[in-house]
């Protein structure tokens, strides 16, 4: 059975640890995180090859497992959960980029709806969703979206300009991305869905 060591240099088997931080347990979580996330992140950018995109899912990966706390106790192989979970937000954070690539590429159609062939109106209504999920944003996540997302800006470019910290910015880039596309998974229709899901390609990251 692992053992990890927390900090008071006690050691825990992997259920202990998982039942001190499903009781709140910041010290343990923390303990967690360094036993975890150098291997989660290797994993992680040899499917993305992307710094700035593996960053935010290792990010996004302890969020939830703090937000689900409570649930830890109830998994049987802790390290097999936690990186089926990062291959699954990489799956989706490929799918977002590639249709984000898409709408970018292609823009909305100058037509009226009614007047656009099926391609040209999914593409509108996708693109429609996704300028929705963005004005829903708060005005801070807004503005660093657009511009890391629609003008290209690096995100210490973003950071000098909102007189922000690097770490500040890409912790609202990582929620807004989040934000978006979940906001946009409740807007789209299921056929506009089964879009999203086949327009995923490593390249378009």
């Amino acid at each position: 059975m692992i053992q990890l060591k927390l900090f008071d240099n006690r050691s825990y088997s992997e259920t202990e640890l998982l039942l001190h931080i499903s009781q709140g347990d910041e010290t343990a979580f923390r303990q967690l995180y360094n036993d975890y996330s150098n291997k989660l992140y290797a994993y992680v950018y040899a499917l993305t090859r992307r710094k700035d995109l593996t960053e935010d899912l290792i990010q996004n990966i302890f969020l939830k497992l703090w937000h689900r706390r409570t649930t830890l106790t109830s998994i049987n192989d802790f390290s097999a959960y936690l990186f089926r979970m990062a291959k699954n937000d990489v799956i989706t954070a490929v799918r977002q980029a590639a249709l984000e690539q898409t709408i970018l590429q292609k823009g909305l159609p100058a037509a009226a709806p009614e007047q656009l062939p099926d391609d040209q109106l999914q593409e509108a209504q996708l693109r429609d969703a996704w300028e929705k999920a963005i004005q829903q944003l708060p005005p801070q996540q807004q503005k660093i979206y657009v511009l890391q997302k629609q003008y290209g800006w690096k995100i210490n470019d973003i950071a000098k300009h909102l007189n922000l910290s690097s770490l500040t910015v890409k912790r609202h880039l990582s929620i807004s991305k989040q934000a978006v596309r979940e906001n946009m998974a409740q807007r789209l229709l299921p056929k506009e869905l089964m879009v999203i899901l086949f327009l995923g390609s490593m390249n378009a990251l």
